[in-house]
């Protein structure tokens, strides 16, 4: 049985809708990834900081957590 236009349509429409979700989302984690790198821009590699992976705190250091965030600020765009 083929699909009406407006169920087509609907379907679509929703597809879109995600689309534009997920597109806002990398944008906004870019932006985020960015802020966290402008910040930690002028620290010694060496000091400590933490980092929420996934929904754990996990002790880094600066220099690793620069270094993951460059990695997935490239992997978004």
């Amino acid at each position: 049985v083929p699909k009406s236009e407006y169920e087509e349509y609907q379907k679509n429409k929703a597809e879109y809708a995600a689309t534009l979700k997920k597109i806002n989302d990398l944008e906004l984690s870019t932006a985020e990834n960015k802020d966290v790198l402008d910040t930690l821009g002028g620290m010694d590699a060496s000091r400590r900081c933490f980092r929420v992976v996934d929904t754990v705190l996990v002790e880094r250091n600066v220099g690793e957590v620069k270094e993951a965030l460059e990695t997935e600020k490239q992997n978004m765009m």
